[in-house]
């Protein structure tokens, strides 16, 4: 016997002994950064987790989304746009990107995203897609440095 209260979350050891827990938000008290972000990644798994469909995993073959755009730069933008955006909006971000990229050339890139930008109309969004673009060209151009702005949307 562990005392008057065997039974409660202090003697059991934590509440993911009780109740299935998603995501473990770090601190006590947890700082407001951590909270957030908790909650973030809370949205993401539930989001998944309600989309979530059974299919047979031998009949189905994994697609690649955005084929035509090489793999590095998919990774690049995906997790660049991540880190400047949030894990679900910078998801969303890059995903939109990609539709751009595979439906573009080098002659009409800029024009597309910049026709993508004036849309949306959202001066944070086009300053992440400033950045992203600015990382697409470094690195297809070789480049360590940022790139330019010169020919970057505005």
């Amino acid at each position: 016997m562990m005392g008057d209260f065997p039974r409660s979350l202090l003697c059991m050891g934590g509440s993911d002994k009780i109740v299935p827990v998603d995501v473990y938000i770090p601190g006590c008290p947890p700082t407001p950064a951590a909270t957030i972000y908790g909650f973030a990644v809370a949205l993401g798994l539930l989001e998944q987790k309600m989309k979530a469909k059974t299919h047979d995993v031998d009949s189905t073959a994994a697609q690649v989304r955005h084929p035509t755009v090489p793999m590095d730069i998919r990774v690049m933008v995906e997790a660049e746009a991540r880190l400047l955006a949030g894990y679900r909006q910078g998801g969303d971000i890059a995903d939109e990107l990609m539709v751009i990229f595979s439906h573009s050339d080098s002659r009409n890139i800029d024009e597309n995203i910049n026709t993508y930008l004036a849309e949306r109309g959202d001066p944070r969004l086009t300053e992440i897609v400033r950045r992203l673009m600015a990382k697409v060209s470094a690195s297809l151009t070789g480049c360590s440095k940022q790139a330019s702005s010169k020919g970057m949307p505005a």
